[in-house]
């Protein structure tokens, strides 16, 4: 055994992250040779031994040349190589069958993992296993039967369950589908069990339902021999058997496997039988009778290597619809003499696994197909066999053998609706061409049949059957006594030969045997009786006449009734094939297809690589649904109809379609995308709005009520939709036009878009013109046969800043725009008293003002007519809706409401943008730069006075660096204070902590380790931050002839995030900071001075990230800042008890922090230079502690305090744009409260006689700052 771990052997190479997780072949490979048409990037090949190749053919051959895969000349007679070297292996698909167990010891089963399900229960019904009765039982007999092999079984299932699932281990054979998950049930018998009315329903609904309940999505019946008096060389033989089956008044073991199918919607693969009949065995033809079975069952007849049918093997006959021939003659592979024996082995039998397999490796290549597609796509692609046409199933081959190279192509045939289920994220190309010619066929045959079936006299066929039947009575009653003498005398004459084995016995036995067979009566007799007792005269009698020629016409006729009857009941649109793409990912059709039902695109993009794709019926595109051209010049014959939005992506192609565009079952609405051009040669008649977000819409006539909006979207001036109408465009008065730019790439003033709309006659009374845009609208300027649009300023970030500060100011916006019907736009005079007509969804007013500075008048607008174009009318003002999404941008222009204050965010952001919006304004005036052009454009395409002034905000200097220096700054003084507080406050409770007598004991050393939290809200325009804070402090100290004195080092890394309420965009800053601090404290009498003086540095990374209108830049900066501070607290220690003191002190500080002037990197024109700058502050505080002793050895104080800043430092920032140099502009910091409350607790305890530990939490805070440390310090004298 070379490879024990087979069961993860795949023809994808296993990588170090998992075989699911990395594989260069992914299931979507379409195929190899002359069908490369792989939806993958680069395509990539495996070969046997699982490693990539580019090379198609050299993939192939290692597969080929491979004795695993030559030792069952099946895989390659079905193509199975390019499925193998396409990647697909059959894992993660769950099969099965139901057969005589499974040697689970075996080599090419021990690593595979197999789930042999144990079949547990109680009989329905009497029964035996065998036709002679042996291994019988009775109703209630309890049951219990493991899915492996057992001493009442064969070889015949193991050598099934080889051909679907033996391992690919580089020795004996390997499975069709090799990877996958098997599962097996076992019959509790051998091949010879028979599966007639003998079998127990509750045994088999156990059987297939535990394998359906585990996952299987297709089980194999290759398992046991008819009831010996089937005939299946008619269909009145197939009928009979189907009656014996249902006889009893019980239900059968085929009911059972019938009802598992039905309930999980597995498929059941059956052998056709082993008979040579003309029809399938009756568990083969069982939909024949049961036709809503049909879809869940697949009938399969046996090939040779020559691909003709072996003698052994039923023909597919009345079950050709459903049947393929596969495989199934000197079949290879598992035997039980040893966990190695293989044995050639030939049926039908041998047939079936190969088709379960096929279906795995099916399954496998299209994930999120349901089981009915995965069986048309097999069916549909098997090569054809024999004569007739060759798209169409025989009755001796049916579909013909599986062709594994085809089937991953998609179907070539519908046979019904057909469901293309792609799920989202995945995307997919179907090459093969698709039609319905079995369907087609199916129809002629099954009415003609039909036909022939009611136009027969039954009654004439009845009068045959009874007269038949007295000339056969006479026959047995005559003839009976004779045909019983020749049987038992053959039986006689081999008995006799068996013992002896000479070969006068032999002769003997022969001539009996002929004797038998010349007399009718006996060769049925024996064939009734088998080799067991002779039947008697009643039973010969019964199976003559159901031999007898008129007989069988009789029960011909009769067999054909319930299939011929649902027959009746189907109209044309059965018989047509018709596509349904559903699921959010990609399918793409490339086929000549000629299915004439339709398609349904009901989920995702359906791509088009032919004029044919969707064959001849119509088009119906559901809700948010898009059809896309993957070729040039395609011209697709199909009607379309659109319920709800649907888009149709020309890409860079020209598409057209032959036919209209109309209502769905619900309101359509078009959304082109693309840059090509969509021809629609057809009447449009859906009634919703057409959306023109790229390239040229080119339809005959067009037009547009007043309930209805063309959208047309810009990507630059030069490149923008465009309606293109060769007749005549009719827009009804207030006709919506609306303009999408949050796609341009360049926008500014005095731009135009020439040719929006062009047609042979233009009749636009009025064009009610939006956009969503609040910088920028557009001004159309209408001729007899186009549409061109001006870009004109309507308003100034100053402007929205100002109105947006003082709500009850009115607004200045101006109607929409009302186009003449001459050529002559409305005069330059501004309306009266007119108010506005858009408001934007915060309600707030917009600041929108004409274009003239001229105060307004009492003059009304007018529309003068004139011969030829004059100046353009007065730029239309509307404020943009609510939303920045094309669908809500370019909603109706709502009513005016009455003024609301905005929420205090955009107050902020209004009052931020306001310090900076001259600069911006004068560079969306006249750009400085190509850079800041692409800024500009960015403005330009916010929708509202909120988003605007949010993104305006992000251009800003953040001031978070500094903020969160003095939060470190606090930390660490506090984290010396906790230092100076002890040895101040040592009268009380512990005493000093000092180890009193010991020599140097006036020497410490301590270590502090300690956090912080800080967080500052947004404040005037200023957005607020959080921070958090870690670092260590160390330090020595020793006494003085009066006080004591140390020196302290300390380190702290803070993480700083800017808040997003303001900017709705993040910053984010990264401090080091290293401190080195001088310390001590005076005794004065009984008071006690402490003093500190320190300096640090602090190396800051700040980011600030700018992210609106299609603009994404992120601005960095690096820089060091310098702080310094010394400070005094003079106390006095006041003992309230032996335990406790309280220590009230006075405090003064001084802090000063010196930032460098820095620019940034990163952000283009957006680059900020900013000033140096000094920050103080100056606090004037008292404070008071309280000291308890709780032992002698531990103690615990809490601290409350306040103080004033003198100073109060706003920290204004003054800075430059890179791309507009010499204009700089100040940002003023948040206005600080000059109040901090402080606070804090702490316990302190010895630990050994020579060293302390300190535990710490202290908050300070003002309004809307909060700072939070908490620090743990060990102290050790020496």
């Amino acid at each position: 055994m070379k490879n024990n771990d087979k069961q993860a052997t795949s023809a994808c190479p296993q990588q170090a992250a998992g075989l699911r997780k990395h594989r260069l072949c992914a299931a979507v490979l379409l195929t190899l040779g002359p069908a490369l048409s792989l939806p993958v990037s680069a395509q990539s090949y495996v070969n046997y031994d699982g490693t990539p190749t580019a090379d198609a053919a050299a993939a192939l051959a290692s597969w080929t040349n491979h004795t695993e895969f030559k030792t069952d000349w099946g895989l390659g007679a079905m193509n199975a190589q390019y499925a193998y070297a396409a990647g697909l292996s059959g894992l993660g698909i769950k099969l099965g069958a139901v057969d005589s167990g499974l040697l689970l010891t075996h080599k090419e089963f021990v690593a595979r993992d197999v789930k042999a399900l144990d079949v547990v229960g109680t009989y329905a019904n009497d029964g035996a296993q065998y036709q002679d009765g042996r291994q019988s039982w009775k109703a209630g007999d309890a049951f219990n039967v493991a899915g492996g092999l057992s001493p009442l079984n064969d070889k015949h299932g193991s050598h099934v369950s080889g051909s679907i699932a033996a391992a690919k281990n580089g020795e004996g054979i390997m499975g069709v589908a090799f990877a996958s998950e098997y599962h097996i049930t076992n019959t509790n018998g051998t091949d010879s069990s028979v599966y007639g009315v003998n079998m127990d329903y509750n045994y088999f609904k156990a059987a297939y339902g535990n394998l359906a309940e585990a996952g299987v999505r297709a089980i194999n019946s290759s398992w046991g021999s008819p009831d010996a008096r089937d005939d299946f060389g008619s269909i009145g033989g197939v009928a009979a058997a189907y009656q014996r089956l249902q006889g009893g008044n019980k239900k059968s073991w085929l009911d059972a496997a019938a009802e598992v199918a039905q309930a999980s919607n597995t498929l059941l693969v059956w052998a056709a039988g082993n008979a040579g009949k003309s029809n399938v065995n009756i568990r083969s033809a069982l939909p024949y009778f049961r036709p809503e079975l049909e879809q869940n069952w697949i009938a399969v007849a046996a090939l040779n290597a020559t691909s003709t049918l072996p003698s052994f093997s039923n023909q597919c006959g009345l079950a050709r619809w459903w049947c393929l021939s596969a495989p199934g003659s000197a079949i290879t592979s598992l035997d039980i003499t040893s966990d190695s024996a293989l044995v050639n082995a030939s049926g039908t039998s041998m047939a079936a696994p190969h088709v379960t397999g096929a279906l795995g490796l099916l399954m496998e290549r299209y994930p999120t197909l349901d089981n009915q597609a995965i069986r048309t796509i097999l069916l549909s692609t098997a090569k054809h066999l024999g004569s007739g046409p060759v798209d169409v199933p025989n009755a001796m081959f049916g579909w013909g053998m599986p062709d594994l190279n085809k089937a991953l192509n998609g179907p070539a045939q519908l046979l019904g609706v057909f469901n293309a289920n792609i799920a989202a994220g995945r995307s997919d190309t179907w090459s093969n061409d698709i039609s319905e010619a079995a369907l087609i066929q199916r129809k002629s045959d099954e009415r003609a049949q039909l036909a022939v079936w009611q136009a027969t006299v039954v009654s004439s066929l009845q009068a045959a059957a009874d007269s038949a039947a007295v000339q056969v009575t006479a026959r047995v009653n005559s003839g009976y006594d004779e045909a019983l003498a020749l049987v038992q005398a053959r039986a006689q004459r081999n008995a006799a030969y068996q013992a002896s084995k000479k070969k006068e016995d032999n002769t003997a036995f022969q001539d009996a045997d002929k004797a038998v067979k010349a007399n009718a009566l006996a060769a049925m007799l024996l064939k009734q009786s088998g080799t067991g007792t002779p039947v008697g005269k009643e039973q010969l009698l019964a199976a003559m006449i159901a031999a007898d020629p008129d007989t069988m016409a009789l029960a011909d006729y009769n067999g054909q009734r319930a299939y011929l009857d649902a027959v009746k009941t189907k109209t044309d649109a059965d018989y047509a094939g018709s596509f349904v793409k559903t699921g959010e990912g990609s399918l793409t059709l490339s086929g000549n297809n000629s299915y004439s039902g339709g398609t349904r695109l009901l989920g995702g993009t359906l791509g088009v690589g032919s004029s044919t794709a969707l064959g001849s019926g119509p088009l119906v595109m559901a809700e948010g649904t898009t059809l896309r051209a993957e070729a040039d010049q395609l011209a697709l014959g199909n009607a379309v109809s659109l319920s709800g939005e649907g888009r149709i992506d020309t890409q860079a192609f020209t598409l057209t379609l032959n036919q209209g565009i109309a209502d769905g079952s619900a309101k359509g609405s078009l959304f082109k995308q693309g840059e090509g051009t969509l021809r629609v040669l057809g009447p449009l008649t859906y009634s919703g709005n057409t959306t023109i977000v790229a390239g040229t819409l080119s339809v005959p006539a067009f037009t547009l009520a007043a309930n209805q909006m063309l959208t047309v979207g810009v990507t630059s001036p030069t490149r923008y939709g465009k309606l293109a109408v060769t007749g005549a465009a009719n827009f009804a008065p207030d006709a919506r036009l609306a303009v999408d730019v949050y796609q341009t790439a360049a926008l500014g003033r005095g731009q135009t878009l020439a040719g929006v709309i062009t047609a042979g006659s233009l009749n636009a009374p009025r064009l009610n013109v939006s956009d969503n845009s609040l910088l920028f609208d557009f001004q159309p300027v209408v001729s007899a046969t186009a549409v061109d649009l001006n870009i004109v300023e309507v308003t100034s970030i100053q402007q929205v800043a100002q109105t947006t500060l003082t709500p009850g100011a009115p607004s200045t916006n101006t109607p929409a725009i009302n186009t003449p019907t001459t050529n002559t736009p409305a005069t330059n005079t501004p309306a009266t008293n007119t108010p506005a007509t858009n408001t934007p969804a915060t309600n707030t007013p917009a600041t929108n003002t004409p274009a003239t500075n001229t105060p307004a008048t009492n003059t009304p607008t007018t529309n003068t007519a004139a011969a030829a174009p004059a100046a353009p009318a007065a730029p239309a003002a509307p404020a943009a809706p609510a939303a920045a999404t094309p669908a809500a941008i370019l909603a109706p222009t709502p009513a005016p409401t009455p003024a609301v204050r905005p929420s205090p965010s955009v107050l902020a952001a209004a009052a931020a943008a306001a310090r900076v919006a001259p600069v911006l304004d004068r560079q969306i005036r006249n750009p400085s730069s190509a850079d800041m052009a692409q800024v500009v454009t960015a403005l330009g395409r916010m929708p509202d006075p909120e988003s605007l002034l949010r993104a305006v905000s992000q251009t800003l200097p953040r001031d978070i660096s500094a903020s969160a220096i003095r939060g470190s700054m606090a930390t660490l003084n506090r984290v010396i204070a906790a230092r100076t507080d002890a040895v101040s406050s040592g009268s009380a409770g512990l005493g000093s902590g000092l180890s009193s007598g010991e020599a140097g004991a006036d020497r410490q050393a301590w270590i502090m380790p300690f956090e912080s939290r800080t967080s500052q809200g947004d404040r005037d325009a200023e957005s607020g931050f959080s921070a958090s804070t870690w670092g260590m402090a160390t330090g020595v100290e020793t006494e003085l002839e009066s006080g004591r004195i140390g020196l302290s080092y300390a380190y702290a890394s803070t993480s700083a995030e800017g808040n997003t309420a303001i900017t709705g965009s993040g910053s984010r800053s990264r401090i080091e900071s290293n401190m080195l601090a001088l310390y001590g404290t005076v005794p004065l009498g009984t008071l006690s001075l402490a003093w500190q003086a320190d300096v640090g540095r602090n190396g800051n990374r700040l980011s600030r990230e700018m992210q609106f209108g299609g603009l994404h830049r992120i601005a960095s900066s690096r820089y060091a800042t310098w702080d310094a501070h010394v400070g005094t607290n003079l106390s006095v220690t006041l003992p309230v008890n032996e335990a406790l003191s309280l220590v009230p002190a006075l405090q003064l500080d001084y802090t000063r922090l010196q930032s460098p002037s820095y620019a940034e990197s990163g952000a283009g024109d957006l680059n900020l230079s900013v000033q140096g700058k000094r920050s103080q502050a100056l606090l004037l505080g008292t404070a008071a502690r309280l000291n308890y002793a709780l032992t002698p050895a531990s103690q615990i104080s809490t601290y409350l305090g306040a103080s004033y800043d003198v100073i109060n430092d706003r920290d204004d920032l003054v800075a430059t744009y890179a791309g507009a140099p010499g204009q700089s502009f100040t940002t003023p910091g948040p206005a600080r409260s000059p109040w901090l409350l402080k606070a804090g607790v702490s316990y302190r305890f010895k630990l050994v006689e020579a060293a302390d530990i300190l535990l710490r939490f202290d908050a300070e805070g003002r309004s809307g700052f909060i700072n939070q440390s908490a620090a743990i310090k060990a102290s050790w004298r020496f």
